[in-house]
């Protein structure tokens, strides 16, 4: 009987191939990263186990939790997700932009709304988005490192629209101006904006 078991640093699970266990070996198949803790799966029947409240059991906060804020898995042997609601949106933003959502809404706390329009309720849709530049990570998910802010989703597709250009967001902002007229509060508007520019610059220099 072969007792060998996986190579990987704190992994006792049974041998399968090339000195790992199945699932190590099958992260190397498709080059997944071999340090991340594995998951492993939970018992035939351990889905449908609800409490005496008849809550589920959320395998990522590892609490009981309401059904009714699990999202719909047709796959999965209660037709629910293993993971509650906030977990998977929560994993969905580590994911996507390497940041947690506790640092999400610090980082909203912090600005106290959207960053662009000011508003302390999501625009546009019914949640929050996190901005980043897609100069430096162009595709879905980033490095974590280019997330710039939170915005509402108005102002996050607005910037979408214009591809970050400040020529385009210039001329837009000219272009209303222009047919709007220029009107006293119009000047005063201006007045603020330089203020704030000469102030930014001044930070900027003393980094």
């Amino acid at each position: 009987m072969n007792n060998q078991t996986c190579t990987i640093n704190d992994c006792e699970r049974p041998h399968y191939a090339k000195g790992l266990c199945n699932a190590h070996w099958q992260r190397m198949q498709y080059a997944k990263k071999m340090d991340r803790p594995i998951r492993y799966n939970r018992p035939n029947g351990e889905a449908k186990v609800r409490n005496e409240k008849n809550e589920k059991f959320c395998i990522n906060c590892k609490l009981w939790v309401p059904e009714k804020d699990f999202y719909i898995n047709p796959q999965s042997a209660d037709k629910l997700q293993p993971y509650c609601n906030h977990c998977q949106s929560s994993r969905g933003i580590v994911k996507k932009y390497g940041i947690t959502k506790f640092e999400m809404q610090s980082m909203l706390k912090k600005q106290g709304g959207c960053e662009i329009c000011g508003s302390k309720t999501p625009q546009g849709d019914t949640r929050w988005h996190v901005d980043h530049d897609h100069s430096c990570c162009p595709s879905v998910n980033t490095c974590g490192a280019c997330v710039r802010g939170i915005l509402c989703g108005f102002c996050n597709r607005a910037l979408g629209q214009f591809f970050d250009s400040l020529e385009n967001l210039s001329n837009a902002r000219n272009y209303i101006l222009k047919y709007k007229g220029l009107k006293g509060d119009s000047i005063e508007d201006l007045q603020k904006a330089r203020f704030y520019i000469s102030d930014e610059l001044e930070r900027l220099s003393n980094d």
